[in-house]
C-alpha cells in the first residue's frame, strides 16, 4: 500500500516522517514550507506539521522509517523535498503547503520541484499580512489564490490540506444534544464558544426557523454533523429526542462526547469520552468562564479521535462489501475505491454527510471510470435537499445511493445489473 511522506521545511529541511496503512492511489509527499523562521510563520508551520501527524494517526496510519533515514538525517536536518522523494518507489503526488512569512521567498530547487503537473500548491497567508496574495507569494507560483488564516492558526485549514493531498478529512461540525429544562443555558454558552472556534454547531434554539419540520430537521442535521455532544443532566433520559439523537449517532458511527453536568446519571453509557462537570450547571445555571474554557478544550482535544470512527467504519464497509461481491478493490483514497466487473469500471466513493455540490464535483473529477457511484446517508434526507441531491446526480452523472444499500449495489455491479 502507498504511504504519506510528511516533511517540515523552515529555512531548511528539518523533519521527515513516513506513514503507511492509508488507502491512497499513490504515495503522497506533503511539505510544510516556511522560507524563514520569522515569528508567526515558524510556529504556524510547526503547528501544521503536528496537526497533520495527529490526523494521520487518528485515521489509523502507522509511522514507518522515511526514505531519508537512516544516514540522511543528521543533527535535526533532513534531505530537502526534491532529493528525499527521489528515492521513493512508484508514482507519487507532491503537495506544497506554503506558509507566507512576508518575504515571498522560496528555495529555487523547491520551486522547480513543485512546478510539475502532479504537484499541488496550497498557499496559506495570515490576515495580518494583508489580503493581497500577490505581495506574499513567490512570482514563480502558477496560482495567485490563497487561503487566509487568523493569528497564524493552522487548525481550520487542516481539512483543506487533507483534501488537497487526497486524505479525506472533516471540518469541525458538532450537534449539541440536551434537555431544555436542565441545560439550556450551558448549551447556549457552548454554542457561542464553539462557533468562535470555527465549529459548525447545531443547537435547536439557534439553528431552526419558524415552519421547520422539527423531526426532519433534527434527522438531517444529525446526518450532516460529524460529532454529537450530549449534555448529561438529571432528566435527559426522559427525552425521546435525546435518546433518538444518540441512537442515530451510533447508527452512523458518528463521534460522541459527553459532558456530565449536575445530576448526571450517565444514561448514555455508549458515550465513553466524558468530562466531569457535575459540580456545575445545576438548576439551569451556566458555566463559569473557567468551566466553559475547560469544556471547549475537552471538545477540541477529543474531536479528531471521535470523528475518525466514521472514516474507518465507512472505509471498512465499502472494502468488505467489494470483496463480499467477489470483486477486487483498488484503493484510491479513504472510502474511495475503483472496481471492474469485467465489462466496465466503477468509482465508488463514500460521503460522510448527505452529499452536496462539492461531493458530486469531487466524485466526478476523480472518476476515470465511466460509472461513478456516491454512497452517503441519503435515507436521513427527506426535504428539498433530497430533490437537490437527485438533481445533482442527474447533472453530474454521479449515481447517489444510500449507504445502507452498499452491499446490494456491489452485488448488482458484480452481476452486471448496473
Amino acid at each position: 500500500m502507498n504511504h504519506v511522506l510528511l516533511q517540515l521545511h523552515i529555512g531548511l529541511s528539518l523533519r521527515c516522517e513516513a506513514w503507511e496503512n492509508i488507502p491512497l492511489p499513490c504515495t503522497v509527499q506533503i511539505v510544510i514550507y516556511a522560507h524563514s523562521a520569522l515569528p508567526g510563520a515558524d510556529g504556524c508551520a510547526r503547528q501544521g506539521f503536528d496537526l497533520l501527524k495527529r490526523k494521520l494517526s487518528l485515521l489509523g496510519a502507522r509511522r514507518i522509517p522515511p526514505p531519508c533515514t537512516p544516514g540522511n538525517l543528521v543533527d535535526n536536518y533532513a534531505l530537502p523535498a526534491n532529493l528525499c522523494a527521489g528515492v521513493l518507489p512508484n508514482q507519487y503526488k507532491r503537495v506544497l503547503i506554503y506558509i507566507a512569512d512576508g518575504s515571498a521567498g522560496i528555495d529555487p530547487d523547491i520551486a522547480t520541484y513543485f512546478s510539475t503537473p502532479e504537484a499541488v500548491i496550497v498557499p496559506i497567508i495570515d490576515r495580518s499580512l494583508g489580503l493581497d496574495p500577490r505581495k506574499w507569494l513567490p512570482p514563480a507560483f502558477p496560482t495567485r489564490l490563497a487561503t487566509f488564516i487568523d493569528h497564524y492558526n493552522m487548525a481550520p485549514v487542516i481539512p483543506l490540506i487533507g483534501r488537497a493531498a487526497g486524505i479525506l478529512t472533516d471540518s469541525f461540525r458538532i450537534f449539541i444534544s440536551y434537555i431544555h429544562m436542565d441545560a439550556a443555558t450551558v448549551a447556549a454558552q457552548l454554542f457561542h464558544a464553539l462557533s468562535e472556534k470555527m465549529f459548525d454547531v447545531f443547537l435547536d434554539r439557534f439553528s431552526s426557523r419558524t415552519g421547520d419540520d422539527f423531526v426532519t430537521l433534527i434527522q438531517e442535521e444529525l446526518a450532516d454533523k460529524a460529532c454529537v455532544l450530549v449534555l448529561e443532566t438529571a432528566h435527559i433520559g426522559e427525552s425521546e429526542y435525546c435518546r433518538q439523537e444518540i441512537a442515530t449517532a451510533t447508527q452512523y458511527s458518528l463521534g460522541t462526547l459527553a459532558i456530565d453536568l449536575a445530576g448526571s446519571m450517565q444514561v448514555f453509557q455508549t458515550v465513553f469520552t466524558r468530562l466531569d462537570l457535575t459540580h456545575a450547571g445545576g438548576h439551569g445555571a451556566g458555566l463559569s468562564s473557567t468551566e466553559l474554557q475547560t469544556a471547549v478544550d475537552f471538545i477540541t482535544a477529543n474531536y479528531d479521535a471521535e470523528i475518525a470512527r466514521r472514516f474507518r467504519d465507512q472505509d471498512k464497509l465499502l472494502h468488505d462489501s467489494i470483496t463480499a461481491a467477489r470483486l477486487t478493490p483498488i484503493a484510491k483514497g479513504i472510502g474511495l475505491y475503483e472496481v471492474d466487473n469485467g465489462l466496465q469500471r466503477y468509482l465508488l466513493a463514500m460521503s460522510r454527510r448527505p452529499p452536496d455540490v462539492q461531493e458530486f464535483i469531487e466524485a466526478e473529477q476523480q472518476a476515470t471510470a465511466p460509472k461513478p457511484i456516491l454512497f452517503g446517508p441519503l435515507a436521513a434526507v427527506r426535504t428539498a435537499r433530497a430533490a437537490r441531491i437527485g438533481w445533482l446526480g442527474e447533472k453530474s452523472g454521479v449515481m447517489p445511493v444510500d449507504e445502507g444499500h452498499v452491499q446490494r449495489t456491489l452485488d448488482d455491479i458484480a452481476n452486471h445489473k448496473i
